[in-house]
């Protein structure tokens, strides 16, 4: 065998050794290596002032209520269209990837029915708004996608979800991200710019998330989690300075 020879046939191993593991982790893990489904029988809501049931006024406001935020994060003519996001399939399948029971196999969080705040039965936190340098809906991912948790407790044979509003949700979060000292006086600052939004804890900034809050009008509200105090020192409203420091 020639040495040309043995150089085509150790390239084209190669290659042949390449697209396997592309199509391994980009098509047969996605398709196969899903966590299993787990069965709820029941939907039970907690009494934290938001309204009974699923279709609670508040709740629904609080779910659905798009904010201006856009994947890529701040994207406007590559930005994931609504309508593609609702038709995108699985690989080797024509199931839905937004489909509710394929949505909770990755451990988001969805209601039990579609509502009038959500007819396409998405995740909680899952909304869409007009983008008018596109002319087309794109998909919103507000915060109550990563704010609302849920957990699964089996007791006499039934499988109950029990929803909590303004909890962590069930994926995987970043260590460290906007912690708070204890038992410490604390300067945290929330830095809404026309096109990003900051937090800063002692003058460190912790997040950051890119979203157009041009029109934002929202009061400020501060509220404590359940069974917790806050005490506020004191509270100062300013005009940003979109210069100031560096970005993680």
């Amino acid at each position: 065998m020639t040495r040309k020879r043995k150089a085509i046939l150790s390239a084209s191993a190669a290659l042949v050794v390449v697209i396997l593991a592309v199509f391994i982790k980009y098509v047969w893990l996605p398709t196969f290596g899903r966590p299993p489904l787990e069965r709820v029988d029941e939907y039970v809501w907690l009494d934290q002032g938001w309204g009974t049931g699923q279709n609670a006024e508040l709740r629904q406001r609080y779910y659905y209520t798009a904010q201006g935020t856009s994947i890529p994060q701040g994207a406007s003519d590559s930005a994931l269209r609504y309508d593609w996001f609702l038709k995108l399939e699985r690989p080797l399948s024509q199931e839905r990837f937004a489909a509710p029971e394929n949505m909770r196999r990755y451990r988001f969080v969805v209601d039990p029915e579609a509502s009038p705040a959500n007819p396409d039965h998405l995740p909680v936190g899952f909304t869409r708004h007009f983008d008018p340098h596109i002319g087309e809906y794109v998909l919103d991912v507000t915060c109550a996608a990563c704010h609302t948790g849920e957990i699964h407790y089996t007791k006499d044979g039934r499988t109950r979800a029990m929803r909590i509003d303004g909890g962590p949700a069930n994926g995987r979060h970043r260590a460290g991200a906007v912690a708070i000292p204890v038992n410490e006086w604390t300067t945290i600052q929330f830095e809404v710019l026309k096109d990003r939004m900051r937090v800063r804890v002692n003058g460190t900034i912790v997040q950051v998330w890119r979203a157009n809050f041009g029109k934002m009008t929202f009061p400020l509200t501060i509220f404590p989690a359940e069974g917790s105090t806050v005490k506020v020192k004191s509270i100062g409203i300013f005009p940003g300075d979109p210069r100031a420091t560096t970005e993680p």
